[in-house]
């Protein structure tokens, strides 16, 4: 996700709304300022949440198909 300058705090508030399934935020370098880590109960709720954030700039999503590997500590 990057955002427009101007939307930089109304963008950080909506994703600390509750009903949000925010798992993990990242503020990250390169293109895109953020990495979100999301949960959805379907693509219903998915594309609700594209259509709110749109507002704020653009977007890229991928989709989790399995996992692979986890570290254990």
């Amino acid at each position: 996700m990057s955002t427009k300058n101007d939307r930089y705090k109304e963008y950080q508030k909506l994703l600390q709304e509750k009903h949000l399934r925010v798992i993990h935020c990242y503020q990250i370098t390169g293109e895109n300022l953020y990495v979100l880590d999301m949960l959805f109960l379907d693509m219903e709720n998915l594309n609700s949440f594209l259509q709110k954030i749109e507002q704020y700039g653009s977007y890229e999503v991928n989709i989790i198909l399995k996992n692979i590997h986890e570290i254990e500590y």
